[in-house]
């Protein structure tokens, strides 16, 4: 009976509502007792207004409820966007306004998470007090806008602030310290950024977040290429400040965590180091995460994967049928082919096999892990586990006798079993029958999801790219197409950035001004396709909606900006090709916020292919660019080729431009506009040219503001994976070889007269080093030097990988490769004292080498500060 009141309730049938009451007029009355989700709730999830009034007559005490996830029905009508239930809700208390749900979230939170911009508005009416309310974290609704994305949300709340004198609330922090301008920094929300600093609001450029760092900072901190240096213009135009140039002390008294301000001391080198390179999922993208743990984990099969085909000391080269002793030296049983480690130190052998096969079996499964729903994923397991069989075959015939097999077998079915199998969502798979099997479960499932925000399982399948998964989710919930993701996109955007060509046809059977949608930074499905190059979309797009080619990012770039700027050049003629069809040629002339045509652009970028496709082609009507149009550097096309000259066909550019009719700024009629030139052409400077070494040393150099961490780190770790696989190659194949066979001179040998004793062979063990046995000294120097480089270069990983994802996985693997290369050292070192060296280096390396860094910096940058201050006061 209550299953097919809650039905009525999805449906809105009221008459069915009423037969039940009459049935049982204490329904409502035991539901309420139940808990969990009433009539009400499902009325306002499904937009029934008549069913909603209904209940509320019948049952007010519903409206404060709150279901199984914590929302009140206020709270769901609020996130769905129903406005008509919003209002017939309120009609009851406006104090339901603040009701506080799950997470301490109220129906204003929800509403602007979910960009319901009319509701926002209703609710902000209704109580002037819940723009005030902050979150379990400490976030107030502007926080949340721009967390979530949802630029006309937080103008909506930015101008209520105003008309009710409430401007304060701008600088609230959330528990993390961070203003909303923190947040819309760390997010590269370009359009926010201008919009708070550009606007009419008074926003507070320098306020510190608990860990003492302003937005500047953040900025600097988290550089990528979106668009960092645009923001920081903005922010160093408007006064923005790092935390340790700010002068006045009432700022680092609000930020007592920072190491800048601990102690009157300056942040250690060390630590900054940590900081700069310390992964950052607001900045550092999942793909260049994944790539660069691909990169290492890839290093890490191959040097694992070595041994099982040349094992550490070799094998041996002769059988041996019976055990035979010379003196003191006794050759062991063994056969031709045999790891000779494992014959002569077969615990040291097993140990060996445990860490390095460790090692090896974690690595394939981050590359399954971090390779989930690539292509060609048939083929890649196929590969793997071709890998895996060959690496364990290997190992079994080398092995010399059954209790190391035994052992080898255990270990390797122990390892995949304890190394956990990953599995991904329902969506991500395209699984429709589990998607009907939770359904019918629980059928409000997908309610639930849109209600808690962030990613749905639409726009995973439209990242999947499984149509008819999309296509499922699409009836079920139809709204789930309009919904932008933690990261500011829809479906649509996902799914023409993926390149998803019959996703985005399901999607537009929805509604066609879907293509209309903003997303971060006020980009359309038509910007990420272009950007991806997805031509088959862009096709796809642009008929079906004229207006779509019109619309502009926050930086003021049209779609053809973003073609010439990401080297689109296909997607570049499409557009064009598409402006004349509609006779829309004049947006060629369209500028950015910098006043820069694509023509500006493509010079810039020296894209010659570009420029001859605008001037001499025969697609374009040539009357239709403006060659000398300028930008807000008063610089035309030809100034900005003749500024930036390069090798990369300067030449072949002027003279298109040349002959298209191109001129300088100063050539132009107009004479207010060589002054502001003049000042910055290369020909007015006087003074001497650098020599080409030196260019080409500043060429090269490296630089904070341009080079983001994440790029710094990427080459550092190409170096130092060549470093490591470097030094750990001589731990299974030393410098010089090992012994083959086990030899001990006879004392009758070493008195033999005439005979030279420089000559006469040392005594040795099959499986150590040659080198070790003959020179000593220099073996040992060589132990030294070798693992200073491979310990430095584990450390420099751990560093440059510092809060990566799979983090206890990575460790793990680091582990395993230093303990192989340990043992594999230690026993193929021929001399008592050379063993003990390097017990003595396996142990000290690990522990010194972070902590004689750490100092190292610290020291030297005392001194500099030093040697400023006394360089400052003898001025």
């Amino acid at each position: 009976m209550k299953q097919r009141l809650l039905e009525a309730a999805w449906n809105g049938d009221v008459e069915h509502l009423h037969k039940e009451i009459n049935t049982n007029p204490y329904m409502l009355h035991s539901m309420a007792l139940e808990g969990g989700e009433t009539p009400l709730h499902i009325a306002c999830l499904a937009g029934h207004v008549d069913f909603a009034v209904t209940v509320i007559k019948l049952r007010q005490e519903f409206v404060r409820e709150l279901n199984q996830d914590g929302f009140s029905p206020l709270h769901i009508a609020a996130s769905s966007g129903h406005g008509d239930v919003v209002k017939e809700v309120l009609k009851v208390d406006l104090s339901l306004c603040l009701i506080k749900g799950k997470d301490r979230m109220i129906p204003l939170h929800l509403a602007v998470i979910k960009g319901k911009v009319e509701v926002v508005k209703e609710l902000l009416l209704s109580s002037l007090d819940s723009v005030e309310c902050t979150t379990a974290q400490g976030e107030t609704s502007l926080h949340l806008a721009v967390k979530n994305n949802q630029f006309d949300a937080l103008q909506v709340l930015i101008q209520h602030l105003k008309q009710v004198n409430k401007e304060d609330i701008i600088h609230f922090k959330d528990f993390h310290g961070n203003t909303i301008l923190h947040v819309a920094v760390s997010r590269k929300q370009y359009e926010v950024v201008d919009f708070l600093l550009h606007g009419e609001v008074m926003m507070e450029l320098n306020f510190l977040n608990t860990n003492g760092l302003t937005p500047l900072d953040m900025l600097l901190m988290c550089q990528s290429d979106t668009g960092d240096q645009d923001i920081e213009e903005i922010l160093t135009q408007a006064g923005a400040l790092k935390a340790e140039n700010l002068q006045s002390s009432s700022f680092t008294q609000e930020g007592p965590n920072h190491p800048d301000t601990q102690n009157g001391n300056l942040q250690s080198p060390a630590r900054k180091l940590l900081d700069y390179f310390k992964y950052n999922n607001l900045s550092d993208s999942p793909s260049k995460v994944r790539n660069t743990l691909l990169v290492i984990v890839i290093l890490i099969t191959a040097a694992t994967y070595q041994p099982a085909l040349s094992p550490p000391g070799g094998t041996w080269q002769d059988d041996t049928i019976s055990s035979t002793t010379n003196n003191t030296t006794t050759t062991k049983r063994h056969k031709a082919g045999e790891a000779i480690m494992a014959t002569n130190r077969p615990i040291a052998y097993s140990v060996f096999l445990l860490t390095n096969s460790i090692g090896f079996f974690m690595s394939l499964h981050m590359i399954s892990v971090l390779t989930t729903a690539f292509p060609l994923k048939l083929e890649l397991r196929i590969s793997t586990i071709a890998l895996s069989v060959t690496y364990t075959n290997c190992m079994l015939g080398i092995a010399p006798n059954n209790f190391i097999t035994f052992c080898f077998i255990g270990i390797t079915f122990a390892i995949l079993f304890m190394i956990p199998c990953t599995t991904t969502l329902a969506a991500w798979n395209g699984d429709v029958d589990h998607l009907l099997k939770e359904i019918d479960i629980n059928p409000h499932t997908l309610h639930a999801v849109a209600l808690e925000g962030s990613e749905t399982p639409l726009h995973i399948a439209c990242f999947a790219g499984h149509l008819t998964f999309a296509a499922t989710v699409i009836k079920l919930r139809q709204e789930f197409c309009m919904e932008l993701n933690q990261d500011g996109f829809s479906p649509l955007h996902i799914a023409a950035a993926c390149g998803h060509v019959d996703i985005v046809k399901e999607l537009l059977k929805v509604d066609l001004g879907l293509c209309l949608i903003k997303g971060k930074d006020r980009k359309i499905p038509l910007h990420l396709a272009v950007v991806k190059g997805k031509f088959d979309v862009v096709r796809e797009l642009l008929p079906s909606s004229l207006d779509s080619v019109e619309c502009k990012t926050a930086q003021g770039e049209t779609s053809l900006h973003l073609a010439v700027k990401h080297n689109q050049f296909e997607a570049l003629k499409i557009l064009i090709q598409h402006l004349k069809q509609v006779n829309k040629e004049d947006l060629l002339n369209c500028k950015d916020f910098y006043g820069n045509t694509i023509l500006h652009l493509a010079i810039a970028r020296k894209q010659y292919e570009v420029v001859d496709f605008l001037l001499n082609a025969e697609v374009t009507i040539k009357e239709s660019m403006e060659l000398n149009s300028l930008n807000k550097s008063m610089l035309t096309p030809l100034d900005i080729l003749l500024m930036f000259q390069s090798e990369a066909g300067d030449r072949e550019i002027e003279e298109i431009l040349v002959e298209a009719g191109a001129l300088k700024a100063k050539n132009l009629q107009s004479p207010p506009h060589t002054q502001e030139q003049t000042a910055y052409h290369p020909d007015t400077r006087h003074e001497n040219p650098p020599s080409p070494a030196k260019k080409l040393i500043d060429y090269f150099k490296y630089n904070n503001l341009q080079d983001s961490p994440n790029k710094v780190r990427n080459t550092l770790l190409v170096i130092i994976i060549l470093i490591t696989a470097a030094t750990y190659q001589p731990a299974l194949s030393p410098p010089g070889g090992t012994w083959q066979d086990d030899f001990t001179p006879t004392e009758g040998n070493n008195t033999l007269s005439g005979t030279n004793t420089t000559d006469t062979p040392k005594k040795h063990t099959a499986g150590q080093a040659i080198m070790g046995t003959h020179n000593p000294v220099a073996y040992t120097i060589f132990l030294f030097s070798n693992s200073l480089g491979f310990y430095m270069s584990l450390h420099m990983i751990s560093v440059l990988t510092t809060a990566f994802p799979l983090r206890l996985e990575f460790q793990l693997l680091m582990f395993s490769l230093a303990a192989t290369y340990a043992l594999c050292m230690n026993v193929i070192a021929p001399k008592p004292f050379i063993t003990y060296a390097f017990i003595g280096i396996s142990i000290a390396f690990p522990f010194m080498i972070p902590a004689m860094t750490t100092l190292y910096r610290n020291y030297w940058q005392r001194r500099i500060c030093v040697l400023r201050r006394t360089s400052q006061d003898n001025v």
